[in-house]
């Protein structure tokens, strides 16, 4: 439990966070968190986009997770008997959704379990996250407010290069839906044209 002024900054706090002590918020967020439904791609078992799909399913959950709070959060408000599996490590969460144990997994979208397939069924919950400075450093407060003012006018896309640059691996995977999958059963493949050398917009290097 820190005490009253031990601390002078806390970066990344979420806007509903419960903290041991009174600190006060920067202006702006610093960054945005979804808390996700995830499921394997071949479960057609749950549709993506529809709370019902999840009636009489299993979904995981990480003890002491912002997922388990939001997915009691998420089953409570739509009345839905969903069973809630709580695991104390990602790894025994990870086999039990691929032998099928669970139907999915309830995670904030950079803490997903390392098993390739995976897609996003549902949105349960967001968070905005802001730099929280303890009263006693108002004046460092002041210049982070100005500083994150100064930033957004001059580089207004930082906190998305930020987000591409180092958590692009920690997402989901990257998979075709249902329907996109049918659709290139059905035609083969598909075409894109583009120009070589029209850079930002595309290019083609030395490997083709």
């Amino acid at each position: 439990m820190m005490g009253r002024g031990e601390v002078d900054l806390i970066p990344g706090v979420a806007s509903n966070a419960v903290l041991p002590v009174r600190m006060e918020y920067a202006s702006q967020p610093i960054g945005h968190e979804s808390c996700n439904i995830y499921k394997l791609q071949q479960n057609d078992a749950i549709k993506p986009g529809y709370a019902s799909s999840f009636i009489g399913k299993k979904v995981g959950v990480l003890r002491n997770s912002p997922g388990k709070d939001y997915m009691a959060d998420f089953i409570e408000e739509n009345a839905i008997s969903c069973e809630m599996v709580v695991y104390d490590d990602v790894a025994a969460l990870s086999v039990d959704l691929e032998s099928g144990a669970i139907d999915a997994f309830a995670s904030m979208d950079t803490s997903v379990v390392g098993v390739a397939g995976i897609v996003v069924c549902l949105t349960i919950g967001e968070n905005d996250y802001y730099v929280c400075v303890s009263p006693a450093k108002r004046t460092l407060l002041r210049e982070l407010n100005e500083a994150d003012a100064r930033l957004r006018s001059e580089e207004p896309r930082f906190f998305e290069q930020l987000n591409a640059k180092y958590y692009h691996s920690e997402t989901s995977s990257v998979v075709q839906s249902a329907d996109e999958a049918a659709w290139i059963r059905v035609h083969g493949m598909l075409r894109i044209g583009f120009l070589k050398d029209y850079l930002p917009f595309c290019g083609l290097d030395e490997n083709g």
